[in-house]
């Protein structure tokens, strides 16, 4: 379930029950401002398929960006609460196969997902297939 959305007019919506909940509104903040400098997000939300290596990519941003933003906020969180939340995201697969990719290229993290943010669609897209060859090559090793 969606728990807020950057709309193509660039407000940005977040559900009440987040809203109401620190640990969760501020993850969920940072994550929807991220779509709004991302290169490949659209009005048009993408295909099924980009839109959730887009969720993804701002996920991990997000959860990199997030200490330093909130500390210089002077906005203190439960970790514990936190890490539930981060730990039982939908898109954490995918985040596994992007982490593949940035451990194979041996790239910081930072400088990993600010580049896909700011790639347009077609360069995302190759290093995105880079990603998923290596998630189908680690499950070919494990099977």
């Amino acid at each position: 379930m969606t728990t807020g959305q950057k709309h193509g007019w660039c407000g940005i919506s977040l559900r009440e029950d987040i809203l109401s909940v620190s640990e969760y509104r501020w993850p969920t903040m940072i994550h929807e401002g991220l779509h709004s400098v991302s290169a490949a997000f659209s009005a048009a939300r993408l295909d099924p398929v980009s839109r959730r290596w887009e969720e993804a990519i701002v996920e991990q941003t997000q959860r990199i960006l997030r200490p330093g933003l909130l500390e210089s906020l002077g906005v203190t969180l439960d970790d514990g609460a936190v890490s539930a939340r981060d730990a039982s995201h939908r898109y954490n697969g995918y985040i596994g196969g992007l982490e593949a990719q940035r451990q194979s290229e041996q790239t910081a993290s930072l400088d990993f997902y600010l580049r896909l943010l700011r790639s347009a669609p077609r360069e995302r897209i190759r290093m995105l297939i880079a990603a998923v060859r290596e998630v189908a090559s680690r499950r070919e090793e494990e099977a």
